[in-house]
């Protein structure tokens, strides 16, 4: 988890999941960055800013998602080769597929991928919620800087408890 202990925001995400597994009808799609050993599909500007992508090479141990999550095997897992859960992914002919009109989005990092899966579930029409306490960031900083913007331009930031209390309903 990019070097941080997120610990925290990993018990928050198997809350809201022990809670939509409940459900028949909220799909749970998984995201994880992986390239090609080759970096043929890592782009320059990437390696020169995240120099740590050079790492996430498809099928190692660093683009594994953690075994608390505890990926059904009707969970979808999605590789994404930048940011955002959309870019040059299958997500959102799922969503499309299974009549999805809102997104509650999970994970790291705020300032990043948050945020740009945010911006582009927006853009696809998609209203898109975070739980505040389910995201984290390496920094503190970017992270509330992050949130901020998010909830003013993206979605909806909400406390944990009342998106809970949402999806029991």
């Amino acid at each position: 988890m990019i070097g941080s202990d997120l610990g925290a925001v990993l018990g928050n995400i198997r809350r809201l999941l022990d809670v939509v597994r409940q459900r028949d009808d909220v799909p749970v799609v998984f995201t994880t960055m992986a390239y090609d050993a080759s970096y043929s599909d890592l782009p320059v500007v990437t390696r020169l800013k995240t120099p740590h992508s050079e790492r996430m090479i498809r099928g190692s141990e660093r683009v594994r998602l953690v075994p608390e999550l505890e990926r059904r095997p009707h969970e979808a897992l999605i590789e994404k080769p930048r940011a955002s859960a959309f870019f040059n992914t299958n997500l959102l002919g799922i969503l499309i597929a299974q009549g999805i009109d809102t997104v509650v989005v999970t994970g790291c990092s705020t300032s990043g991928c948050i945020r740009s899966t945010c911006e582009s579930a927006l853009d696809y029409g998609f209203r898109a919620i975070v739980p505040a306490e389910a995201v984290g960031d390496r920094s503190a900083s970017a992270h509330e800087a992050g949130l901020f913007d998010i909830n003013a331009r993206y979605a909806d930031v909400l406390p944990i408890e009342e998106v809970i209390a949402h999806l029991r309903r």
